[in-house]
């Protein structure tokens, strides 16, 4: 009967290890071959979205995990992680080293879509600086895209950077395995008028007309307001009036007796 228990006993063993067999899975690690990260950023705001779009070495055809460091700020959100055909995947974050796991099948391509901020350090009005760290992707092919929302001088270092304008984003594409520091400025604006109105006011005793002409030039715009300012000060006329025939009789009659007058006094002294 010892004889049957052990035999019972050995059997449930033997039985559990085949289907503890059965239900193990293989799960084999991929390696990356390509990363391309484009970042939409508002330096202002300090928030924006990153995707991550991993190319594998080739395409799965078994369950595989597939291990990348994100880059990140002070604050990051997973929205989703997909394959090529759009299919939501598993994963497991850490948040200490920004590193995620993911689990896929049946794909070539992964991308990762995820909510930022804390990226860029305010270091002055209008200025801002960040460090992104590529060296770990020097066995990859890797390129950054980053798309700044806004108008910005870029300064960088290493220096090896491409910059793009495209309305109102300011774009910088970094392809090289190496530790960037960027700072960007804002860009002040092209369009910078300067109007200037004069006004001159004339007091002459007469009729006068004076016009004050006033250019004031920048060195980008140039726009001039010309102020007409006409002065007229009307004289003061004393009317004449005119004389009636009385009283030119009577002026000849006073002239008259005085050259009576004058011609007595002379014949007298004579």
């Amino acid at each position: 009967m010892i004889q049957a228990l052990n035999n019972r006993v050995l059997m449930f063993m033997l039985l559990s290890l085949i289907m503890t067999a059965l239900i193990i899975i293989p799960v084999y690690s991929v390696a990356t071959n390509e990363l391309d990260i484009v970042i939409v950023y508002d330096p202002m705001t300090d928030s924006g979205i990153v995707v991550y779009n991993l190319k594998l070495d080739t395409a799965l055809d078994e369950l595989s995990t597939i291990r990348t460091q994100l880059i990140g700020g002070e604050y990051i959100d997973i929205i989703s992680v997909t394959d090529n055909q759009g299919e939501e995947l598993l994963y497991e974050y850490d948040e200490t080293t920004r590193e995620i796991e993911i689990l896929a099948n049946d794909t070539d391509m992964i991308s990762i879509t995820y909510e930022i901020s804390g990226l860029f350090e305010e270091i002055g009005v209008g200025a801002y600086m960040v460090y992104i760290d590529l060296a770990s992707y020097s066995n990859i092919s890797i390129r950054v895209e980053i798309d700044l929302i806004g108008k910005y001088t870029i300064y960088s270092e290493p220096s090896n950077i491409e910059v793009q304008q495209d309305e109102e984003l300011t774009i910088v594409i970094l392809d090289n395995p190496l530790q960037y520091v960027l700072v960007v400025t804002e860009t002040l604006p092209t369009d910078i008028g300067t109007e200037t109105t004069t006004t001159t006011a004339t007091t002459t005793t007469s009729r006068t007309s004076t016009e004050t002409i006033t250019t004031t030039s920048s060195p980008i715009t140039t726009e001039t307001t010309t102020t007409t300012t006409t002065t007229t000060t009307s004289s003061t006329e004393t009317p004449t009036e005119e004389l009636t025939p009385s009283t030119i009789m009577l002026i000849i009659a006073v002239v008259a007796l005085l050259i009576i007058i004058i011609g007595a006094i002379i014949a007298r002294k004579k």
